[in-house]
């Protein structure tokens, strides 16, 4: 992953006969970066017909609209494609654990079949068509995210320390040593981030983008236990 960006080509040239399944995170997680439209496209049209191709967009709702996957005419012209999509982000309501598919009539239908009864409860439903039409919350959320993204990533660059686009809700933060005692010291400040050890990035840290005051106790904690490592 050149930058961390997902190597489209590289996906293209790992392909074999025994390939079912091709799952795809845009944007990505715990990454924050994004795969273009154009090479969703691309790689579609390459796809053999018999290989699924699964988007999770958990996080697209967070993405300016220029760079969004038009998901409506892509499921309509490939029946080998499947976008995922969640409530539990942007919308808030993780607790209710809703999310749904997208996909071609015949794709759905097989899906249907194996899908158990009764997996979202009334409420659960309800709550989420609700917060369709939360057009209010959306606005804030998003205002709320960009403005953290924008101060978090101008205080950290004060450290000089790096962190990597993101489109997502949360900043990937990379420190010139291996992050983990960074993580547990930050922990013993009542804050907790993200290590990612298992995603061969032991030198990284996911960073979520939270409230002003939030993103302030963050900084002052990552600042002490610079100091103290150094």
């Amino acid at each position: 992953m050149p930058n961390l960006v997902h190597d489209i080509s590289s996906f293209k040239s790992r392909i074999t006969e025994l390939t079912k399944v091709v799952f795809l995170a845009n944007p990505n997680n715990p990454t924050g970066t994004i795969v273009s439209t154009e090479e969703i496209i691309s790689f579609l049209e390459f796809l053999p017909k018999n290989i699924l191709l699964v988007v999770d967009e958990a996080y697209s709702e967070y993405v300016e609209p220029k760079y969004r996957l038009e998901v409506s005419s892509m499921i309509n012209k490939h029946n080998n494609l499947l976008i995922l999509k969640t409530f539990s982000k942007m919308y808030g309501i993780a607790g209710l654990r809703v999310g749904y598919a997208m996909g071609s009539e015949d794709l759905i239908s097989n899906l249907e079949k194996a899908r158990e009864p009764f997996n979202v409860n009334i409420i659960a439903q309800e709550a989420a068509l609700a917060s369709l039409e939360d057009h209010e919350h959306i606005a804030r959320s998003i205002k709320a995210n960009n403005e953290g993204m924008l101060y978090l990533k101008t205080e950290i660059s004060k450290l000089g320390l790096k962190t990597y686009p993101s489109y997502a809700n949360f900043l990937l933060l990379e420190f010139p040593l291996d992050a983990k005692n960074i993580y547990e010291e930050l922990l013993k400040h009542g804050v907790i981030v993200r290590p990612l050890q298992n995603y061969n990035l032991s030198n990284c840290l996911r960073v979520t983008i939270g409230t002003r005051e939030e993103n302030q106790k963050f900084l002052n904690a990552l600042k002490q236990v610079l100091g103290s490592i150094k």
